[in-house]
């Protein structure tokens, strides 16, 4: 009996361990009022808004989503990059500790949708302090849905090109801090519908997958 209950204590240690070190940062949830006016758009006809739950479906305990519109897309627009979601999450003094945590396990995630309307690409961006380096993913992900889906990326398992101007090819999250993470949205090849109509919530960090 002593036996089996030293077993069961080493197994719930091992659990309790596990969960505590799994960590969860959000990054934005979007319920608090933000200022949108100065976030970057490509231009004046994509609106940025933090929609309600009158005027957009909603995921499930939340009460607002960040809504991107466009609507009038022309045909010579594609894979244009509309904007980009900047997260300094990690670029404070106060986080830098944090990132000890997540590094190489860094997994960014959040919910999406499109709504009834196109489809889009999404790109990521990283950057260090005062964008000494700064790299593009290879990556282009479409993404269409009329409701609601969970998207999840692990940070290191994308490729990356050197977009700045330091002399690092590619990120390595085990020895980076990075200071920005940006969520690029691009339009997509065939605007069908002529009009972009993307919400966003729940942006997360965890150093586990989700």
């Amino acid at each position: 009996m002593g036996f089996t209950k030293s077993c069961l204590l080493v197994i719930l240690i091992a659990i309790t361990a596990k969960a505590v070190a799994q960590k969860t940062v959000t990054a934005f949830d979007f319920e608090s009022p933000l200022n949108l006016k100065d976030w970057w758009v490509d231009n004046k006809e994509i609106i940025f808004s933090q929609c309600e739950r009158k005027d957009c479906d909603q995921v499930p305990g939340s009460e607002k989503c960040l809504r991107i519109e466009w609507n009038h897309v022309p045909d010579i627009k594609s894979y244009t990059w509309l904007t980009d979601i900047k997260i300094d999450t990690f670029g404070g003094k106060s986080m830098e500790s944090t990132w000890n945590s997540f590094k190489a396990n860094t997994w960014l995630s959040f919910k999406i949708s499109t709504a009834d309307a196109d489809s889009v690409y999404l790109q990521f961006i990283v950057f260090t302090k005062d964008e000494k380096d700064k790299w593009g993913s290879r990556e282009m992900i479409g993404f269409k849905s009329g409701t609601w889906e969970s998207f999840k990326v692990k940070l290191s398992d994308l490729q990356y090109d050197n977009w700045g101007k330091g002399s690092i090819v590619s990120p390595d999250f085990n020895s980076i801090l990075p200071t920005r993470i940006e969520v690029g949205i691009r339009s997509p090849q065939m605007n069908d519908k002529k009009k972009i109509d993307v919400r966003l919530d729940n942006i997360l960090f965890t150093n586990f997958e989700p």
